[in-house]
């Protein structure tokens, strides 16, 4: 959990620059998206979504 959240703040935190509330969410929106599609050495290689389709058909 820990390096989740030093990832997060790595790639979005410390790069983030809004304009309004609308905006923040539209960008918190897309980087969920992406992140949650990333193969994760933790994960086997698998993206959170894919381990969680996994999971789901267990």
């Amino acid at each position: 959990m820990e390096k989740s959240h030093r990832n997060d703040n790595k790639r979005f935190y410390n790069n983030l620059s809004f304009y309004s509330y609308d905006d923040l969410i539209k960008q918190m929106k897309k980087y969920l998206y992406r992140s949650n599609r990333l193969p994760m050495q933790t994960l086997n290689w698998l993206s959170p979504i894919e381990k969680r389709k996994q999971l789901m058909e267990n």
